[in-house]
């Protein structure tokens, strides 16, 4: 939140039913100012709302403006306020709905770092009782607020630093726990180490059997050390095009990779977790070119999933399947279809290839394991006007590099592939 003091007062003022008003107020000054926050639109807000308002005028426009963000990402709730950042970084509903799913049942949940409260409010339906833990007073109480306009009851919000002695306490009934640590420190600099997070994973991880059922949210490409996570299986939660998250769980049985958006869920067989090599094939006309979900990829999966669709690879450490007949739509891939292949990289022979295709701007350049860069590539090729949109991926081969040119594959519904 905008730098803003944290006494009663203003805590007090964070929590209250009248503020989500307050904030659609100076919601209208703004807009009527035009987009930027101009002074003369600061110098309204401060003349118009409450005076324990006058010296926070800057965190109120935060959250004004954090709760239009939230709008816009599609994370809004009604009644609900955000701030710029926790906007940003809160848990989609829906997805938020797939993660309190396996607590269904729960008596007592424990939740460490709250934010927002999403994943709160997801929680509070399925567990009879949450106690949920957030070190930044002013998050909590404006979480709180939220909870209060949305008739929650069975949350209770404590404003401290886990551990203490409220969370051990809390623990000790407890017979669930999920946490989504800080992965930022006190400059806000975004740490790729699980023990680098606050609180450290390990304080969850190590947890005894009293709990049924842990969930833990972590960064998909961060590092984790396996004595910590063991006993953990881990999920990575797709949204649309990204792999937004990775979760660790011990309890429940859970998928690989779950699609939220789609309600599709994949699990790679465990004989194949670590023991599938990936068939090496030279690309050729009418082949299918499969591009797995980045949640597939973030998951290290990918040959396991190549295997159960019966693709090859140009290249081991290359994220592209090559089937030698179409193994049809699937939420968790896209489809090309081959149409010529070239054995090195040279922007004549591209151009050429766009001339004899006819392509036209729309034409999508890709690029695996080659240091180019497909935009910059792009400016300086030329396109025909109004033609078809194809697909040039540059790509690194065990042997050679390739310059693959294709055509999108579309499913049933006349869309393509994810």
């Amino acid at each position: 939140m905008t730098e803003i003091r944290a006494d009663d007062a203003i805590i007090a003022e964070l929590k209250h039913p009248d503020l989500y008003g307050l904030v659609v107020a100076v919601t209208s000054i703004i807009d009527a100012h035009g987009s930027d926050v101009s002074p003369s639109a600061v110098e309204s807000i401060r003349k118009s709302v409450p005076a324990a308002w006058r010296g926070h005028v800057a965190a109120l426009i935060d959250i004004a403006l954090g709760t239009r963000r939230a709008e816009r990402l599609g994370k809004s709730v009604p009644g609900w306020l955000f701030t710029t950042t926790s906007a940003q970084q809160s848990t989609h509903p829906s997805i938020a709905d797939h993660h309190a799913a396996r607590f269904a049942g729960t008596q007592h949940l424990v939740e460490v770092c709250l934010g927002a409260g999403l994943d709160t409010r997801a929680l509070a339906r399925v567990c009879d009782r949450v106690t949920t833990f957030e070190a930044d007073p002013l998050t909590a109480a404006l979480a709180e607020g939220n909870f209060r306009r949305s008739g929650i009851t069975n949350v209770t919000v404590v404003a401290d630093r886990v551990p203490g002695e409220a969370y051990r306490s809390a623990l000790a009934t407890a017979d669930a726990l999920w946490a989504d640590p800080s992965r930022r420190d006190e400059r806000a600099t975004r740490q790729r180490r699980a023990s680098a997070y606050d609180p450290p994973l390990g304080l969850f991880t190590t947890l005894g059997p009293t709990l049924r059922v842990i969930g833990l949210k972590v960064g998909p490409g961060d590092t984790l050390d396996a004595d910590v996570t063991h006993g953990f299986a881990s999920e990575y939660i797709g949204w649309r095009d990204e792999c937004r998250e990775r979760l660790l769980w011990r309890g429940v049985m859970t998928p690989s990779v779950s699609l939220v958006d789609v309600g599709q869920a994949w699990t790679a067989p465990d004989r194949t977790l670590h023991s599938v090599e990936p068939r090496v094939v030279e690309p050729q006309p009418d082949m299918t070119l499969v591009e797995p979900h980045a949640a597939v990829i973030a998951s290290g999966r990918v040959s396991a999933y190549f295997a159960q669709i019966n693709a090859g690879v140009l290249d081991a450490r290359i994220g592209y399947g090559l089937c030698a007949t179409d193994p049809g739509p699937s939420a968790f891939h896209r489809r090309f279809r081959l149409l010529a292949v070239d054995h090195s990289i040279d922007v004549k022979h591209i151009q050429r290839r766009i001339r004899d295709f006819g392509w036209s701007t729309s034409t999508e350049i890709k690029k695996r394991g080659v240091d180019i860069d497909p935009m910059a590539l792009h400016h300086r090729l030329s396109f025909a006007a109004g033609g078809p949109a194809g697909v040039i991926v540059l790509a690194r081969g065990e042997a050679a590099r390739y310059t693959l040119y294709a055509l999108r594959v579309m499913d049933d519904n006349g869309r393509y592939g994810l």
